[in-house]
């Protein structure tokens, strides 16, 4: 916890007043814009519309740590240069570009922040009289050594500040300071003991999505009022989240930092470690975001002069002053080999043997749904529907690929249920017609998305009319709006050649969404979209995070299909932009002349240049590239951490020791990513580097699970497994 020296600042302060009085004449005409609907200088609330017509909400009714709301008469020095700002901000008046309205939004929410870190050390810089007047140069090199060792939630001691309470709610006889010594190893009698308070006192909520309740989470509105501030800034804040975890035994795992609520059969690959939740908590990138908020901010300077501090953050200095303290950025996972072919395998079988059966009957069930809950009761309606699934569900049947006879999807699939009941949890919970539903809309997403590469929004977000054919019956194209082009977010609408299980995929989609409108009478904007499909009980979907709904059905499909779970109980879960990196560095990486007329055969195309643009990312090679060198760059950190044997990484050794001398550092940490791949890219281009690829098993799984690695060649150094 910092300490601060006391000043003299009467003279400073008299100024201060001088100046604000003058301002005080300023027309609040100053203060009026389009896109502020509702609300002023000194509101409590702001009304503002998105250029897309969008409505926001913004209150300025934050609660502060000394127990006030810096809405509050006596926080007017605060709140008034918060929104001076703001609308400076907004109005592209004080940045060299016009800001989104969700970025605004984060920027204000960040230096609503500062001002409780302001009044967190009220004596210091006293913010009630000088508002931001005192947070100077000094000021912010306090505060960004704080955001660098512990975060925004350590520079607001949320962790001491919890204990504390917490200790004067027990009265506890164990000292204080042993507490505060150890935050995330707490005695465990002490923790004992506040739980079972804080579950008399009734503070933990119940989570509950897409029919999953989870218990035993504590309210964060409880904390909030704790800390005299909301929280919504802790979400992604693992550091906090693990020490919070303490005081929630519902989600106790030893080793991991589970989710409060989830609807996977286990938790996904992506789930952070305890032990590594603990380790340097801020990232270099979220870091670097509040340095960026901070440098926004100072810019109102030029703006109001006399309530913001002439403050220069050189970002790129202040980075590298503090990366030794932050945690290195980290790359997309590759899925492991094995994985990744049994997940395409799987789905290619749910799309052709069971996708003509489940579109049928999530069309029959949806319209059952219909006509049963016009004529029943909400209690009713289930056990009418579960009965018609009874008598209805031998009539769904395989379409075979080897001409044996079609049977049952319910008895290979072992469907149950009409729907997942509340009670039901693990496996139980996909065996009901819903979840297959939904499974299958997860194996049309990998398929799709595995093979023409894609970002996750542009998959979610496909129109139902995204299916183009060659004249000449030369095979399918995708058509789809291209992430991150165009001018001003106005994305490229591009066409792209796909392989004909692709192709069936969109078809049923198709049929389904088309069908399902016409049973929902929808006929709203997410009615177009190819991502359509029954929600809960069968009953028309709202099309909200879409994204998400999507990654859904993914997780359904996996729990179905059971791929490997860990040792530490995860299970791999693909992410599309996981999907892009394998499809890349797989198809990419062994693309080849002698392989092309088989690909162009599977792609369903005869001309070569479709098969090139099939096989090519959309970014072209150097996108490949980029993943390959994110590859080596792991293992030479791996290298560095000692859980590589040098002696058969030779090749890797000296790539590393050239990389520390190159740029004249001691660790490959330190080094800027971006400046370590324009490294990478100009060794390649020299021809003193190779990369070939060989498979290893994995250890911590109980399956024989096989992934990608990486041999490099680097001068006259090679890996043992270059090239064998």
């Amino acid at each position: 916890m910092p300490r601060f020296k006391s000043f003299n600042n009467d003279e400073l302060h008299m100024k201060m007043l001088l100046a604000r009085s003058k301002a005080r004449y300023a027309s609040t005409l100053d203060f009026e814009a389009h896109w502020l609907v509702g609300g002023g200088i000194g509101s409590s609330v702001w009304e503002t519309i998105s250029p897309n017509g969008t409505p926001l909400t913004v209150s300025f009714m934050d609660p502060l740590p000394d127990g006030t709301l810096l809405s509050d008469q006596e926080n007017r020095m605060l709140l008034e240069t918060i929104q001076k700002w703001a609308f400076y901000l907004r109005k592209g008046q004080i940045t060299e570009y016009t800001m989104a309205t969700p970025r605004w939004a984060y920027n204000l929410l960040f230096i609503k922040n500062i001002a409780s870190w302001l009044v967190l050390h009220e004596k210091v810089y006293r913010p009630r009289i000088h508002g931001f007047r005192l947070f100077d140069t000094n000021a912010f090199k306090a505060l960004v050594s704080e955001l660098s060792e512990c975060g925004l939630s350590g520079a607001l001691q949320y962790k001491e500040r919890i204990i504390c309470h917490f200790h004067s709610l027990l009265e506890h006889p164990i000292p204080l300071d042993c507490l505060l010594d150890s935050p995330h190893d707490l005695d465990k009698q002490f923790v004992n003991d506040m739980v079972e308070w804080l579950r008399q006192h009734d503070k933990y909520i119940t989570n509950r999505k897409s029919g999953v309740t989870s218990k035993w989470t504590l309210s964060r509105v409880y904390l909030g009022s704790i800390l005299g501030m909301k929280l919504s800034a802790t979400s992604s804040d693992d550091n906090f989240r693990s020490f919070i975890r303490q005081f929630e035994p519902g989600l106790y795992h030893p080793h991991l930092l589970l989710p409060s609520s989830s609807i996977s059969e286990y938790p996904s690959q992506n789930i952070i470690e305890l032990t590594k939740a603990r380790e340097k908590p801020v990232s270099q990138g979220n870091f670097t975001d509040q340095l960026e908020h901070l440098a926004n901010f100072f810019s109102g300077h030029s703006a109001i002069p006399s309530d913001i501090p002439a403050v220069t953050i050189d970002k790129k200095s202040v980075v590298a002053q503090f990366r030794h303290m932050l945690r290195r950025p980290s790359h997309t996972p590759l899925i492991p080999l094995s994985i990744g072919l049994q997940v395409i395998n799987a789905a290619c079988e749910w799309i052709l043997v069971y996708g003509k059966s489940i579109v049928e009957a999530a069309i029959y069930y949806s319209k059952e749904s219909v006509d049963i809950s016009s004529t029943h009761d909400i209690y009713a309606s289930g056990t009418a529907k579960q009965q018609s699934f009874l008598i209805t569900r031998d009539q769904w049947l395989t379409t075979p690929l080897d001409g044996t006879p079609p049977v049952s999807i319910h008895s290979i699939l072992d469907i149950t249920h009409y729907d997942v009941k509340v009670n039901m949890s693990g496996s139980e919970r996909i065996h009901n017609m819903r979840s297959v539903v939904k499974a299958f809309v997860g194996a049309c997403a990998i398929i799709i998305g595995m093979m023409k590469p894609l970002r996750l929004s542009e998959l979610a977000y496909l129109q139902r009319a995204c299916l183009g054919n060659e004249n000449d019956g030369d095979g399918s194209f995708l058509q789809h709006e291209q992430g991150k082009s165009g001018p001003k977010g106005e994305h490229n609408i591009v066409d792209r050649p796909i392989p004909s299980i692709s192709a069936r995929a969109i078809q049923l989609l198709q049929l389904m969404g088309h069908r399902l409108t016409e049973v929902f009478d929808d006929t709203s904007t997410h009615s177009e979209h190819l991502f359509y499909f029954p929600s809960r009980s069968f009953t028309v979907p709202s099309g909200e995070v879409l994204e998400d709904a999507v990654n859904n059905c993914i997780n359904t499909f996996c729990d179905y299909i059971k791929t490997p779970v860990d040792e530490l109980g995860r299970r791999w879960y693909p992410r599309v932009h996981e999907m892009r990196k394998f499809f890349m560095l797989t198809m990419h990486r062994h693309e080849g002349n002698a392989i092309k007329p088989l690909l162009g055969y599977g792609a369903a195309h005869k001309d070569k240049s479709h098969v090139d643009s099939y096989v090519a990312p959309d970014e072209s090679y150097d996108t490949y590239v980029r993943y390959e060198s994110e590859c080596i760059e792991d293992r030479l950190l791996s290298l560095e951490a000692g859980a590589l044997d040098p002696t058969q990484r030779q090749g890797l050794l000296a790539l590393y020791q050239h990389t520390l001398t190159h740029f004249g550092v001691s660790s490959i940490s330190s080094i800027i990513p971006k400046d370590y791949l324009d490294l990478i890219m100009e060794i390649r281009e020299s021809g003193d580097f190779e990369v070939t690829t060989f498979t290893i098993k994995l250890t911590g799984y109980a399956e024989n699970v096989t992934a990608i690695d990486f041999a490099i060649r680097f001068g006259a150094m090679t890996d043992e497994r270059f090239n064998k």
